[in-house]
């Protein structure tokens, strides 16, 4: 018997035979991706093996039973513990999973450049706008390419995580707001200029 959150699962093993190879879901807890990267989660599994019940008995008797888990997924970190279970022959686990190091890492260093070239863009759009620079083209499309490049680094984050987790409220979001506002004052300050003649 696989106990996970609230199903139950039965799975039947013959005498004498190999034990069957069986696949399930369980439900991850204590966490939300909206803490993406840093987000982890908890899953709770209980097993128990027990002897086929005498009909006439109608009771099963437990058997000594002995679980390995393997602490890999790719990108995460697994850790399991076992717990003191509250029946008798019952095996309580619990598995912490988190993101890796270099996936933390990676991600990080994802939104640290959205930061860079938002910033790069305002500063841009702001020395060209009160006329310390001359506007020029170039600067309008490197502006450009730089608003249109950062959704794809986003959508390029390990993971990829769905829109909207608190990372992008704080970082991509504003950082597009800065380059789109970069690009209005150099294309604004480009458009009063006087043609040269």
């Amino acid at each position: 018997m696989i106990t996970h959150d609230r199903a139950v699962e039965e799975i039947k093993v013959e005498p004498n035979d190999r034990p069957p190879t069986t696949s399930f879901e369980i439900d991850l807890n204590g966490g939300s991706v909206a803490d993406y990267p840093l987000d982890s989660y908890r899953a709770d599994l209980r097993v128990q093996l027990l002897e086929d019940a005498v009909p006439a008995v109608n009771e099963a008797k437990p058997l000594a039973a002995k679980v390995t888990v393997w602490e890999g997924a790719l990108g995460f970190h697994l850790s399991s513990a076992e717990h003191a279970a509250s029946v008798p022959g019952e095996i309580k686990l619990s598995i912490e999973i988190r993101r890796g190091g270099a996936f933390i890492l990676f991600a990080l260093a994802a939104y640290g450049a959205m930061v860079v070239l938002g910033c790069c863009a305002l500063a841009i759009g702001l020395i060209t706008f009160i006329g310390a620079r001359r506007a020029e083209a170039t600067l309008i499309g490197a502006i450009a390419s730089i608003a249109f490049a950062m959704p794809v680094l986003r959508n390029a984050l390990p993971g990829a995580p769905p829109l909207g987790v608190r990372a992008d409220m704080f970082v991509f979001l504003w950082t597009i707001v800065a380059a789109v506002i970069g690009l209005a004052l150099v294309t604004l300050d480009w458009a009063q200029t006087s043609p040269r003649r």
